[in-house]
C-alpha cells in the first residue's frame, strides 16, 4: 500500500507517493502554490507525480475532490 502527502508552502506545494510497508518515498514533486485556490496546486502537484494519471485514469480536480478517503492535515 501507498500513501500520498502533499505539503503546502507558502512559495510551493510539495506531493509524494510514499511506500507505507517499506517507508521509502517512492516519488515526489512540487508545484507553485496557488493562493487564490490551494486546490488547484495541490491537484498540479498530485497531476506531476509519475504513476499518478495511470492509478486513476480520469485524475481530476473534479475527481479528487469528490474521492477522497482519509484526510490528514498538519501545521
Amino acid at each position: 500500500p501507498v500513501a500520498i502527502g502533499i505539503d503546502t508552502g507558502g512559495t510551493n506545494t510539495d506531493a509524494a507517493i510514499i511506500d507505507i510497508v517499506n517507508r521509502r518515498v517512492l516519488a515526489c514533486t512540487k508545484a507553485p502554490t496557488t493562493h487564490y485556490d490551494y486546490a488547484v496546486g495541490i491537484a498540479e502537484a498530485l497531476q506531476a507525480l509519475p504513476g499518478v494519471t495511470e492509478l486513476h485514469s480520469s485524475f481530476s480536480l473534479k475527481s479528487l475532490k469528490a474521492e477522497r478517503r482519509l484526510p490528514l492535515h498538519g501545521t
